[in-house]
């Protein structure tokens, strides 16, 4: 059963805006966007400690941004330093195109070694870079890294997204890792075909300047989620579904300050219109065993069954290198 003693690993989302607009983001996602109408007030920094205060095992954070660019959360500095007054880890994801030079020298002192912010680079020049990052600037994001780099010991990823239309580019995604002495590289192949995004946006009444198949995954990663998607979806297929949530004690909290399962879950209840705000953990375990070990969501028999993770990983390969599905 979950509890909040038990929870020792936490993903927030802490506002619902960005300062970008990446083409196939739920943002982008009229049904979303009407569903979430009136659901966009965030927490303040004493709402969101009082939170966290009921997580007395926690030991890492991560700022995900699933919907939004966490650093724009006007309190994060002072978030930080409560949770590092903790001893817990921190795990950022950001497009690192927001916020001033001094800004981003008080974050990198707020971090530790233990600590590791995602830097999103989706292309090696300008050019190949704004297609999805939208509003973005590289040498902006580039810049960021270096302060983190002379401000922070923190580990200091770039996060690549692949997809069909930046596939090249990865030798030189490589090259641009090493040139600015990011300590890591983090392929993650576009996966968007598992929630119907590219049927979505193509069959929507907005009209689009871009041809949404571009941001489809990698040709192979494609057909494997194609196939995975049409399996699960069989009625007659039994999947064992072992939830990578409850295994690691986590929990997935929304910028209203709501417990979900994870952020899928979180982005199938904004699809459902049960979006909420709800904090109790009876709520979390009615969803856990009487819809996720039945099987009863598509993501849970995407992500969290021994088969489709066999699958992934058996082609969880490309140009050489190891990326993450997720």
């Amino acid at each position: 059963m979950f509890t909040h003693e038990k929870i020792t690993n936490i993903e927030i989302d802490l506002i619902d805006s960005c300062n970008l607009s990446c083409p196939m983001c739920s943002r982008n996602d009229p049904v979303s966007n009407e569903n979430l109408k009136g659901c966009s007030k965030y927490l303040s920094l004493e709402e969101n400690i009082k939170i966290l205060d009921r997580f007395v095992n926690l030991k890492n954070i991560s700022f995900i941004g699933i919907r939004s660019e966490s650093l724009m959360y006007k309190n994060l500095i002072p978030l930080l330093k409560y949770i590092k007054g903790r001893n817990i880890t921190v795990d950022i994801s950001t497009n690192a195109s927001s916020r001033s030079d001094e800004w981003w020298k008080e974050l990198g002192r707020a971090l530790d070694s233990n600590d590791t912010i995602k830097f999103a680079i989706d292309g090696s020049t300008q050019e190949i870079y704004q297609k999805y990052r939208r509003g973005g600037n590289l040498n902006t994001i580039l810049n960021h890294h270096r302060i983190i780099k002379e401000f922070s010991t923190c580990k200091r990823v770039l996060q690549f997204v692949i997809f069909s239309y930046n596939q090249h580019d990865l030798q030189n995604i490589i090259n641009l890792k090493d040139e600015h002495e990011f300590d890591d590289l983090l392929v993650i192949p576009a996966s968007y075909t598992i929630d119907n995004r590219e049927d979505m946006m193509l069959n929507s009444q907005i009209k689009l300047d871009y041809n949404p198949t571009d941001f489809n995954p990698p040709k192979q990663i494609y057909s494997m989620h194609k196939f995975l998607e049409k399996y699960i979806k069989r009625n007659d297929i039994k999947l064992k579904i072992e939830c990578t949530s409850y295994k690691t004690n986590s929990l997935f909290i929304n910028h209203m300050g709501g417990y979900s399962l994870c952020c899928h879950h979180n982005g199938y209840m904004i699809r459902e219109k049960t979006f909420h705000a709800n904090q109790d953990m009876n709520f979390i375990n009615d969803e856990h065993v009487t819809k996720v070990v039945n099987g009863k969501y598509d993501f849970c028999r995407m992500y969290c069954t021994d088969l489709c993770k066999k699958y992934i990983n058996s082609v969880s390969r490309i140009g050489g290198i190891s990326v993450d599905i997720i």
